[in-house]
């Protein structure tokens, strides 16, 4: 399969896998054409698991195999972006150790104002 033909099954197999699984998937054209030529990479491995053929050119079959590695390339994305955000989220919250902020005043001055000042006993 020559590169154009990559490009294209690559196009119409990711703007498939985003039909099939709509929502929030990454990029523009230039994505779903990358998303499509890896997925028939992952669709062949896929399918020859179970003793078919991959991608082997220009044709329907090479569309479905690609589509559906795209499909479960978008699932794992799916799955990463989720883990990323709920670990994100978790910080955000604040379930992280505590922030300890220190002024410049307490950098010069660590001391109370009461503890710096010399004491005024009268009682000599």
């Amino acid at each position: 399969m020559g590169i154009i033909s990559w490009i294209v099954v690559g196009l119409l197999a990711g703007a498939l896998a985003k039909l099939v699984l709509p929502g929030d998937n990454p990029g523009g054209i230039i994505v779903t054409a990358i998303i499509g030529m890896v997925g028939a990479v992952v669709g062949g491995f896929v399918f020859g698991i179970f003793g078919g053929t991959g991608a082997t050119g220009f044709n329907v079959w090479s569309i479905l195999v690609a589509t559906v590695g795209a499909i479960v390339l978008l699932l794992i994305y799916r799955l990463i972006a989720e883990r990323i955000t709920n670990v994100l989220t978790s910080l955000h919250a604040g379930q992280r150790k505590p922030h300890i902020e220190i002024s410049a005043a307490q950098l010069r001055n660590p001391l109370p104002t009461s503890q710096n000042s010399p004491s005024t006993h009268s009682g000599e």
